[in-house]
């Protein structure tokens, strides 16, 4: 049997890892460094020489001038946009503060929507998320943001600041596992008194 001598495949170099096919190249997506190569004639050579011509057609019709380079790479190879790393550290510490009071994965699942102070709830209210979890904390519920349901975390204690009873079905707000301080009480209507204790106010300075 004759000795074949094949011809040695140029590879890439992205996250300092050496890719020699397209799914490692979906693995170690660095779209800087793949924009680099686009221009420089690599990444066209690398995909001729394994047949992926329409891959290398797409990445030769690019101008490095275009302002959405970096989407049209993405979207070329199939891969999703990742996060801003910075978002995906904040989220983690956010998880992990989590996790120090519930496993529930459907709540960790949501973390995006959990309020630890009322800078979180604000923040949250001004982004229109219709179900906040609130964590462990005081917190001021604003009566002219109507169609809110709110759901506790550990000793979560929701603060109402009026001076007449509230009646929180016409604005459509509800509650899941949220305590009310005693001095809040006489504002809920009997439904709510019946499904809802009080509690110690917690030291939040409201």
């Amino acid at each position: 049997m004759p000795i074949l001598t094949r011809k040695p495949k140029t590879p890439l170099f992205l996250n300092d890892v050496e890719v020699r096919d397209i799914e490692s190249l979906r693995q170690n997506f660095n779209v800087a460094a793949l924009a680099d190569y686009a221009f420089d004639g690599s990444l066209i050579k690398f995909l001729r020489e394994r047949y992926y011509e329409d891959e290398a057609e797409k990445v030769a019709a690019l101008s490095r001038n275009d302002p959405d380079l970096e989407n049209k790479l993405y979207k070329i190879f199939g891969v999703q946009k990742s996060e801003d790393p910075e978002i995906i550290a904040w989220r983690n510490e956010r998880l992990a503060k989590l996790k120090t009071f519930t496993n529930d994965t459907n709540i960790l699942a949501k973390v995006d929507s959990v309020a630890f102070n009322q800078e979180d709830l604000g923040d949250l209210l001004d982004e229109g998320v219709d179900e906040i979890y609130l964590c462990n904390n005081n917190f001021r519920i604003p009566l002219k943001v109507k169609n809110k349901k709110y759901i506790g975390i550990g000793n979560a204690v929701a603060v109402i600041k009026s001076d007449t009873a509230v009646n929180f079905d016409a604005l459509n707000i509800s509650f899941e596992n949220v305590n009310f301080n005693p001095e809040d009480y006489s504002k809920l209507s009997m439904q709510f008194k019946i499904n809802n204790r009080p509690t110690k106010k917690m030291s939040a300075g409201y």
